[in-house]
């Protein structure tokens, strides 16, 4: 994927104080025929399909999945997502902070090579631009 054209995805994240921490919730805009490979989480979570349809792609297959569908994301996996079409998806997930460096470091497996920080901007510092040497690497 790294060799292919890298878009940004349309991240929103929210807050709601739960007990000795928070409620964070991801929201994810993708338009279609986006594919986005996700990080190995550390935690059990929600992934709701809010919009659209998607297909994922795990360690046991590839299911599609509809507005509406609620997945039970386990600890150690990881996802290739591909729209379908125009799609949104939400993650539901129990923090202990709001800071987003702190709230990375809790939920997802550290990945030096990802193109993405947590807020789903792209990490220009791995990116290469140079397309001969992104295959060839």
């Amino acid at each position: 994927l790294s060799a292919r054209t890298q878009v940004e995805p349309d991240t929103e994240n929210y807050f709601i104080p739960n007990g000795d921490g928070f409620l964070y919730c991801r929201k994810v805009s993708r338009q279609a025929n986006i594919a986005t490979l996700g990080r190995v989480h550390k935690q059990e979570h929600f992934y709701i399909v809010a919009k659209g349809r998607i297909a994922i792609r795990g360690a046991t297959g590839t299911t599609i999945h509809s507005a509406g569908d609620v997945i039970v994301s386990k600890p150690g996996t990881q996802r290739l997502v591909v729209s379908l079409e125009d799609s949104v998806t939400i993650t539901m997930h129990k923090v202990a902070s709001m800071d987003m460096g702190a709230v990375e470091q809790e939920l997802v497996e550290d990945d030096e090579n990802s193109n993405y920080d947590v807020s789903n901007k792209l990490k220009q510092s791995v990116l290469r631009h140079d397309f001969e040497q992104r295959i060839a690497s």
